[in-house]
């Protein structure tokens, strides 16, 4: 897809995986959180990405050059390159594609920071 986030960056779903990695980093208040949090995150996204991006540029031939020329890769622009896209939110495209297991790493995060907070 290039409408919604995509318009923004290309990777929107590991821009929202670190800032939800950096949100339990301080959730947690633990310099070595943090650390281990960066290590991870520098260590295994590049890879990730441009993994991700050679399999676009074997499924999208043409039309991904393009859009790698007009959005950034990870830090979004604040001004879309891109045309808006009247297309909807589709839960059964979002399960497809095993996005829920961000949700539900994000659930656990959070769910174990409220028992720390709580209990300990």
């Amino acid at each position: 897809t290039i409408s919604g986030p995509y318009r923004f960056t290309r990777n929107p779903l590991y821009l929202g995986n670190l800032i939800i990695g950096l949100s339990v980093v301080i959730g947690a208040r633990s310099v070595i959180v943090l650390f281990y949090f960066l290590f991870y995150f520098l260590l295994f996204y590049p890879v990730i990405i441009s993994v991700e991006k050679q399999k676009m540029q074997q499924i999208f031939p043409h039309e991904y050059p393009e859009f790698e020329n007009q959005v950034p890769l990870f830090f979004p622009s604040l001004k879309p390159s891109l045309p808006r896209n009247n297309r909807r939110f589709q839960w059964s495209l979002y399960q497809k594609n095993k996005e829920i297991r961000a949700l539900w790493a994000a659930l656990l995060f959070w769910s174990l920071l409220t028992i720390k907070m709580f209990i300990f």
